[in-house]
């Protein structure tokens, strides 16, 4: 919101954080990584591939670069497939 000062029209602050660059995100096998850099804010999908599952059962889970240079929602375990989606 524009601040208005005596003698003056507006003042705008604007802070946008530069520089910060996330950690290199965990390797998982039988996954894919999207994302279109690894700068705060940014946000990364990690999708196991056709078969495989994340153990709290979703196929795909969302991280986002936080400001400290750390990833937020960092998945514990890799995919891990599974008989049933071959009719076992």
């Amino acid at each position: 919101m524009p601040l208005k000062l005596p003698g003056l029209q507006y003042i705008i602050i604007i802070t946008y954080n530069l520089g910060v660059v996330c950690s290199e995100v965990p390797l998982i096998g039988n996954a894919s990584y999207t994302t279109a850099h690894m700068i705060y804010g940014d946000t990364l999908t990690i999708s196991c591939l056709q078969g495989y599952w994340f153990t709290q059962g979703v196929h795909d889970v969302n991280l986002t670069c936080l400001q400290d240079g750390s990833w937020n929602n960092t998945p514990s375990a890799g995919c891990k497939g599974s008989l049933n989606h071959i009719g076992f």
